[in-house]
């Protein structure tokens, strides 16, 4: 069994000590948590910032936790492609804090039997169109503020997401830089507890793709889920009002009918 912590987390003068490690030989698959192994200070976060290289960065596929892997870390010019974390059964703070190219290919991430996401994106610089359409998600039931200040993105694919056994959503979605559109149109909120802030304080965000209704059956709290959302615009063309931000409006929109969702075409 192996504890990975902050590896690369030696510094002098703000000088990372090194720019390229090499995973070859080593056996993920015994480690029961990387906690910021890669993690690196805010100026080498900066874009002018030397690239961290990373050889055989598919060997990390066998980790069966994927809590805080990638937090703190410049993914920049890596190949996030290879990056599977299908053995995971965690995906807690994986990308806090983080930076990757504009470009960067995340739709390979699958997951094991994952019960949590909380944070996974948190304050994450990453691509412009961030699309997981390969995330292994049934079995999660936390994905509170999953995106939560992410930064620089435009543009969210979570239609594929299993979301039946989820139970919380809190501020999922919340405080976004640049997000303007958001796909969450294969929903099943069954389960959800709580929706609160769930699409909170999005200054760019106008469209959510989102199924004809969110199901409400287990729903206890939806506080401010879409407040602060000002520019959201749903279906026949409802305008975001904020007197109304909670889940009753977690519906496309229709004529005499306020909903802040639009029907994928």
């Amino acid at each position: 069994t192996m504890w990975l912590s902050r590896m690369s987390n030696v510094k002098k003068n703000n000088i990372s000590c090194f720019s390229e490690i090499d995973l070859d030989g080593i056996d993920f698959s015994k480690t029961e948590k990387m906690d910021s192994i890669f993690s690196q200070d805010s100026n080498v976060l900066l874009s002018t910032s030397p690239n961290l290289k990373i050889l055989h960065l598919e060997n990390i596929n066998a980790a069966k936790n994927a809590e805080a892997a990638f937090a703190y870390t410049n993914l920049r010019g890596l190949d996030m492609s290879k990056v599977t974390f299908e053995n995971a059964t965690s995906f807690m703070h994986t990308f806090y804090n983080a930076t990757s190219d504009t470009d960067a290919d995340f739709s390979k991430l699958k997951g094991g039997n994952a019960t949590t996401t909380e944070k996974m994106f948190y304050k994450f610089k990453g691509p412009q169109n961030l699309s997981l359409t390969s995330l292994n998600t049934s079995t999660v039931t936390n994905m509170k503020d999953m995106f939560r200040n992410l930064a620089a993105t435009k543009s969210i694919d979570a239609s594929s997401f299993n979301t039946e056994n989820v139970t919380d959503m809190n501020g999922m979605f919340a405080a976004m830089s640049y997000v303007e559109t958001i796909d969450v149109s294969g929903f099943n909120t069954k389960n959800v507890t709580d929706m609160s802030m769930m699409f909170h304080a999005n200054s760019w965000l106008k469209t959510i793709y989102g199924p004809e209704e969110f199901d409400k059956t287990s729903l206890s709290i939806s506080t401010n889920m879409f407040g602060g959302s000002s520019r959201l615009v749903g279906g026949a063309n409802w305008l975001y009002s904020g007197a109304n931000t909670d889940a009753t409006y977690a519906r496309i929109g229709k004529p005499g009918l306020r909903g802040y969702f639009k029907a994928k075409s």
